[in-house]
């Protein structure tokens, strides 16, 4: 450093230590509030329910604004790491059931309609039931997806009859039922006139008692089965679905080798039928 001082006064010139430089103090601009509320739903959507109502801590601009999104999603049992189901809390379920209850019942029931309603519990857990039932009339969703699962081993592979009251803006519906005991419901209210869509989805067993064969459905158009297990013969038949247009079977199986069973479709309107069974 010596050196450089005594270089620069013979060339005349005296250096000076170089200066720090300043630290930049201004309020940085905020470009994720600028954007438009539209690109804002659009990233919460894929976030868990619970999770995007947390955003509303972040600002003013984002405190009502998962009030708005589309589609909620709601699992009531946590999975563990190790178990294909987890254990449920009901003081968390409590709280879901207050987030849905304030958005639908907020401004005197002036809120932005809930498209897809997606619901993920446990069948033989009674106040998961209880709270689906309820989030299911809360939300008047136009889309409905139950994934109901449960727990194994239960006595005769059966978790009980249940039924299912469909809201009257329900036009789509997807069971998706994760093992033997979990049975079809039984499929009642008003939406049952306006189901336009409708998937079964899952390790479950179609009787011919089910609401397949026993529930009319004038309005519905397309028909989906899953995996679904046949330990006898069902219909499908203008009587139950006048309107029937597309019906895809996928995987179905039947109950044991010396099972003797299949499913008849006498369907007047239909235009298309898609078969893949094991």
């Amino acid at each position: 450093m010596a050196g450089k001082k005594r270089q620069n006064k013979r060339n005349g010139k005296v250096s000076k230590p170089q200066a720090e430089p300043k630290k930049v103090t201004e309020k940085q601009e905020d470009l994720i509030s600028m954007l438009p509320d539209d690109i804002h739903l659009h990233i919460l959507s894929m976030c868990p329910y619970h999770d995007a109502v947390r955003t509303a801590a972040v600002s003013r601009r984002w405190q009502h604004l998962h009030t708005r999104l589309p589609n909620v999603r709601f699992r009531m049992s946590v999975l563990g790491n190790l178990a294909s189901l987890g254990e449920s809390s009901e003081p968390r379920v409590q709280s879901m059931e207050r987030m849905l209850r304030q958005r639908c019942h907020d401004d005197g029931g002036l809120h932005d309609t809930i498209e897809t309603l997606h619901i993920g519990y446990r069948k033989d857990v009674p106040f998961e039931c209880r709270y689906a039932n309820e989030f299911v009339a809360l939300a008047n969703a136009s889309r409905l997806e139950l994934h109901v699962q449960c727990k194994r081993g239960l006595p005769d592979e059966d978790a009980g009859e249940w039924s299912l009251e469909l809201p009257p803006a329900t036009t789509e519906l997807e069971l998706g039922l994760y093992w033997y005991a979990v049975r079809p419901p039984r499929v009642r209210g008003p939406g049952v006139t306006s189901l336009r869509w409708l998937a079964l989805d899952g390790l479950t067993v179609l009787r011919p008692s089910d609401f397949l064969s026993t529930v009319v459905f004038p309005s519905l158009e397309e028909l989906h089965i899953v995996d679904c297990t046949l330990p006898a013969s069902i219909d499908i038949t203008s009587d139950t679905m006048p309107r029937l247009k597309l019906l895809r079977i996928t995987d179905v199986t039947v109950m044991s080798a010396t099972t003797k069973a299949g499913i008849a479709v006498l369907a007047d309107e239909l235009r298309e039928i898609r078969v893949s069974c094991r």
